[in-house]
């Protein structure tokens, strides 16, 4: 039987180099004769495929499962810093909407308000 997809116990062969698999529960790679790994595989496992180290840090990213190898967690740190920066960036411009309604003698704006200008941006 075939394991349920969890990317925080999950392998990845990277650039086709199948000698090594990387494993998101130890945070690196691992050789292919890693006993857990083979285990995993006798179990139905198959590791999924991607081109690049930057390519898993980014499938990592929205899961939280950070990368302990530093090629992989590059691509894993620019994705969240990246939605790190959306959601901080939103926060600052509800405030500061606010405080110039405030100056001008307006009421201030709810969250569901700004969500509902936000989305009539899109």
């Amino acid at each position: 039987m075939t394991p349920f997809y969890n990317p925080k116990d999950w392998y990845w062969i990277v650039g086709g180099d199948a000698s090594q698999v990387y494993s998101s529960k130890s945070g690196d790679y691992v050789p292919s004769e890693d006993a857990t790994y083979r285990a995993w595989v006798a179990s139905g496992g198959v590791p999924s495929r991607v081109d690049s180290n930057a390519e898993l840090g980014e499938i990592l990213a929205p899961h939280n499962v950070r990368p302990v190898n530093a090629a992989v967690l590059d691509g894993y740190t620019n994705l969240q810093s990246s939605r790190l920066a959306t959601d901080v960036v939103a926060k600052v411009l509800f405030w500061a909407v606010n405080e110039i309604r405030v100056l001008k003698g307006q009421q201030p704006v709810t969250a569901p308000q700004f969500r509902a200008f936000l989305k009539g941006l899109m």
